[in-house]
């Protein structure tokens, strides 16, 4: 059987030493990752202020709540943009075959079945030769 009293125990210790590592993690992100990247940036006068607030404040429960918001909504503008390429690109495809179908259905009204025909062969055998050559 587990004892609960020292389980409970062991839940409030590294409940309370939760935020000391969670600070410790966020100096090491911020001194190893983020400012090397911002030096380049840094060097600007109009960028200074900001970059140095954002950079030495410790993060807040409102900050952090905002910026998963704005990634939240460039991630669904970035869908709508995505399902809108791809429903474009749908589209012209459609509009390509039934063109394609027009042009052959009046090609063979045009010219009548047996010259559409011969003139099918003759464009199926030089896409074939061609295909053989690659």
């Amino acid at each position: 059987m587990i004892d609960t009293g020292d389980l409970s125990a062991t839940l409030a210790l590294i409940m309370s030493q939760l935020p000391k590592y969670t600070l410790t993690a966020i100096d090491q992100i911020r001194r190893q990752l983020i400012s090397p990247s911002l030096q380049y940036l840094s060097s600007s006068p109009l960028l200074q202020p900001i970059i140095s607030k954002v950079t030495e404040s410790t993060p807040d429960l409102y900050m952090i709540c905002v910026m998963l918001l704005v990634m939240w909504l460039s991630l669904v503008v970035l869908n709508m943009a995505v399902r809108m390429a791809y429903g474009l690109i749908v589209w012209l495809v459609r509009l390509v075959i039934i063109f394609s179908a027009i042009f052959g259905v009046l090609w063979v009204f045009i010219r009548g079945i047996d010259l559409a025909s011969r003139d099918f062969g003759y464009a199926a055998g030089l896409l074939f030769e061609y295909v053989m050559s690659l």
